[in-house]
């Protein structure tokens, strides 16, 4: 073969042996087209391959999420004015009904409850005294054991039955008082026993009906106790009783109400530490007189301490 067909039978291999590599390594290697660049050339495509794709994914991320943060705030604030505007609707509704109410009740005829004035027991010529109890007092407590109900002391007008709570608070005031006067003289003869006040001493004229067979609801006397803590505490005291009717049921008294089982040790621990004590009380004349009158008042202190027994 001549020389010059030689050399183009090479450089036409050597053509198309480089195009048959060039079109191999653009077909292996992917292009990433995208839908908006459709018919454009290789060099737009080039150029759009060069460009970082990741940054602007990164970007419109961060603005769609801000933009969905703005659009999700807005919603909120429109949300919350509404709420307010539907708020502020429905107080205006109910206080058009509220005012449609008064007006109503304006309009209705007023319900009048006629209260009957309490008749109050006269003096009688007999004036208070504090260190005595008056007589009125112990007719109420006489008409309170009569009629032992709440709608008879305090007026029900369910009930119809004419009030007594004047008669009520004039009949405690007067043993107040008459309670005040002998506080001054138990402390006198007994000077463990301070001077309490009356409210410390006297006892309430309510009764606990919660565990009681009795569905009476108050106490038909008057009553109060002096001890070192008034009439409540573990100490021995000194006890009134106030209860008109037969029989004279009014009584003076001493000692320990239901002791609790320490206080009752406290008590004989006492006495055998001390029982000269307890002789020298069972050995008054006077004692013996009010509190036994069956044992003779020659006999020792043992029959006395056997006659409690």
């Amino acid at each position: 073969m001549p020389a010059r067909k030689r050399a183009a039978a090479e450089s036409a291999a050597t053509d198309t042996a480089s195009s048959r590599r060039r079109s191999g390594r653009l077909s292996n290697t992917p292009k990433k087209r995208s839908s908006y660049w459709e018919g454009s050339d290789e060099g737009s495509d080039e150029s759009e391959d060069e460009k970082p794709v990741t940054k602007k994914a990164r970007v419109s991320n961060g603005r769609r999420a801000s933009t969905s943060a703005k659009k999700a705030k807005k919603q909120d604030s429109d949300e919350d004015e509404y709420t307010a505007e539907a708020q502020l609707a429905e107080e205006a509704e109910d206080e058009d009904e509220d005012g449609d109410e008064d007006e109503d009740d304006e309009n209705r005829p007023m319900k009048v409850t006629i209260v009957p004035l309490e008749q109050m027991r006269g003096e009688d010529g007999v004036p208070y005294e504090d260190h005595k109890v008056h007589k009125n007092t112990l007719l109420f407590l006489k008409d309170l054991k009569a009629n032992n109900r709440r709608p008879w002391l305090k007026f029900m007008a369910n009930a119809g039955l004419q009030a007594h709570d004047g008669e009520y608070r004039r009949a405690f005031k007067d043993w107040q008082t008459f309670v005040d006067a002998t506080t001054q003289t138990v402390s006198e003869a007994d000077a463990t026993v301070p001077e309490l006040p009356s409210k410390d001493v006297v006892f309430r004229i309510y009764r606990d009906t919660r565990f009681s067979k009795d569905p009476t609801p108050y106490k038909p006397h008057f009553s109060a106790a002096w001890s070192r803590t008034g009439r409540k505490g573990p100490y021995a005291c000194y006890y009134i009783h106030c209860e008109p009717g037969a029989g004279s049921h009014s009584f003076l008294g001493g000692g320990l109400w239901h002791p609790e089982a320490g206080h009752v040790h406290k008590m004989r621990r006492s006495i055998d530490r001390h029982p000269e004590r307890w002789r020298e009380v069972f050995a008054d004349a006077d004692f013996r007189r009010v509190f036994f009158p069956q044992v003779k008042a020659s006999a020792g202190v043992e029959a006395v301490v056997k006659a409690q027994w």
